[in-house]
């Protein structure tokens, strides 16, 4: 019976499972195993660069093989093609010879082009020259001690970006062409810090202790947002007509914090301790929300501005000074100056409403003929709180009267 049973299970699992299921197979072994992934060069060729002079002049992926450094009257890395990429990889071109050269140069126009990721310094005539690029990338470049020139320079359309340029005496740490970006850069200790052509954006810049120029140094239709610019010889931010200059700080500059061309506009900036104006700009201007403290003088427009909500405090002369006409002048406070709102008598035809101002040493408002002010109240009279002497009224019910107390 159970012979039978053990017949009767074989025949049904051989239903189920073919005979070669339970074959072995070859035990010799298939061969040496083949590669199972790409190599670097396939995935992007590359070619090394291990001695200087060196001159691109065909399309490609470039890097070094480590620090470089010129001799005699050598230049260091000369691009002269579109479509490149060059990797420092990490390492350093370090000048040091005779000639007037740079240490990347990019003579006549290219596109295209990506320099990232490494140390450009000591080199005769400015480190990373490529102001003949557009549509191009600068990224994460130390560049330092490069004579004769700027440090790095990007052309039209270009982004610059994670880079660092220190210790290039009367020259511009770094600049960019028309219509491009420079984000999250540093030019400290430069002649002049940072510069742009027009319709630039810069973004979480920082600009310091540069000697002899502005440390902003910006064009026309430009943007600037979230940058510093402190302890410049100089002003420290410094835009052409119809530009915006937004949540920067600038302080201990030697001349102006901010100055701008027409139609601009400064919003929720922080302009302290500069030795000249906190916010110097000229027509059509809007200057809102800004704190502008312990300057030289605080808020200087000509005509047509919009001029509100701004903290204006210890200022060593004027608070606001408005030198034209049809200016609007409103909700601002103006603390501890030299005078709070003055408005010379060559301008006319502007509207000062619902400021404060407080503290100011010769006057909280002078203000010319010929303006429409809101009424002036001041003085206001102590009032009771509950059997205590509590805070003053302010003493009018007119929501556009200015208030001096």
């Amino acid at each position: 019976m159970k012979t039978l049973l053990r017949g009767i299970a074989l025949i049904s699992a051989s239903q189920f499972f073919p005979i070669s299921a339970f074959s072995q197979g070859s035990l010799a072994p298939p061969g040496s195993p083949a590669p199972s992934m790409k190599s670097l060069d396939q995935i992007e060729a590359r070619t090394p660069i291990s001695s200087l002079p060196y001159t691109i002049i065909t399309q490609g992926s470039y890097y070094l093989t480590g620090n470089l450094t010129a001799s005699g009257s050598g230049a260091g890395i000369t691009i002269e093609a579109d479509n490149v990429t060059l990797d420092l990889n990490g390492f350093a071109l370090i000048g040091g010879g005779s000639g007037t050269v740079a240490g990347i140069n990019v003579p006549v126009a290219q596109k295209n082009i990506y320099i990232r990721n490494g140390t450009v310094r000591g080199w005769t005539n400015g480190g990373v020259q490529a102001a003949n690029t557009s549509n191009s990338i600068l990224e994460k470049l130390r560049v330092s001690d490069n004579a004769s020139n700027n440090g790095l320079v990007a052309g039209t359309g270009s982004t610059i970006k994670d880079c660092v340029a220190t210790d290039h005496t009367n020259y511009y740490g770094l600049t960019a062409g028309p219509s491009s970006t420079v984000k999250d850069c540093v030019a400290a200790s430069n002649g002049l810090g940072i510069g742009s052509g027009d319709n630039c954006t810069i973004i979480g810049c920082t600009a310091s202790a540069n000697i002899t120029g502005i440390g902003f140094s910006l064009g026309n239709n430009v943007t600037i947002v979230d940058c510093t610019a402190s302890n410049g010889n100089d002003v420290g931010i410094a835009v052409a007509a119809r530009s915006s200059v937004l949540h920067c700080t600038v302080s201990a500059n030697v001349e102006d914090a901010i100055d701008t061309g027409a139609s601009c506009t400064v919003i929720n900036c922080t302009a302290a301790g500069n030795g000249g104006v906190g916010v110097n700009a000229t027509n059509g201007c809007t200057i809102s929300g800004n704190t502008v403290r312990g300057n030289g003088t605080g808020i200087v427009v000509t005509g047509g501005c919009y001029i509100s909500n701004n903290l204006i405090d210890v200022n060593a002369n004027d608070g606001i000074q408005v030198s034209g006409s049809n200016n609007r002048i409103e909700a601002n406070n103006c603390t501890f100056n030299d005078e709070g709102i003055v408005l010379a008598a060559t301008g006319s035809h502007n509207l000062v409403i619902r400021n404060t101002a407080d503290g100011n040493t010769t006057a909280n408002y002078d203000i010319a003929a010929n303006n429409v002010v809101g009424t002036i109240v001041s003085a206001p009279l102590s009032v009771a709180i509950k059997g205590k002497t509590g805070g003053a009224g302010v003493g009018t019910t007119d929501p556009w009267a200015n208030l001096s107390y």
